[in-house]
């Protein structure tokens, strides 16, 4: 969209609101619309019962778009991770509030009970990975992450239902078992 005009538009700009009664489908509104396509994936998506995104509110900031990958950018990233099987794991970087982190990352509310956690050989690649890019991050700017703030999303963020690190799953590196 624009990184001078609305520095903090974290979705594309597809106007689902004319699908919503009352909704803003005026294009004065268009800094509410879009998808949040780090929402738009099917493992732990909202329409599987995950907290973490709004399927209702077409002007949310987590807005996960009327249907699964209803997006091309979430198939697009599908289709790298069907096409290249030699990518084994995903792992999320938010510069904006400094965090670091991997699967899982949705959880449903009643009991929080969380998407499968990756094997324990995993979580130590993870953690090394994550400490390794980490010092490489501080050495070249100078800042920092917090280590409150690196780990599975759903423990240091928030749910966030329907993700791209999960949809690769959280076990593909060292399987469970």
């Amino acid at each position: 969209y624009s990184m001078y005009d609305f520095t903090s538009q974290r979705k594309n700009m597809v106007n689902y609101c004319a699908a919503f009664p009352g909704a803003a489908s005026d294009p004065v509104g268009r800094n509410s619309w879009g998808v949040d396509i780090n929402r738009n994936f099917s493992v732990g998506s909202v329409f599987d019962g995950y907290e973490g995104a709004s399927s209702t509110s077409c002007t949310s900031g987590t807005f996960a778009g009327p249907f699964e990958f209803s997006e091309p950018e979430a198939r697009n990233e599908q289709y790298v991770q069907s096409t290249y099987p030699n990518i084994k794991f995903a792992m999320n970087v938010h510069s904006y509030g400094g965090y670091f982190m991997w699967p899982p990352g949705a959880y449903k509310t009643d009991g929080r009970v969380t998407l499968p956690y990756p094997s324990y050989g995993t979580l130590q690649y993870f953690d090394q990975t994550a400490s390794s890019v980490l010092d490489r991050i501080k050495s070249y700017r100078g800042t920092a992450i917090l280590p409150a703030r690196t780990g599975p999303v759903a423990d240091v963020l928030y749910s966030a239902a329907g993700n791209s690190a999960d949809q690769l799953g959280p076990g593909l590196l060292f399987p469970q078992g």
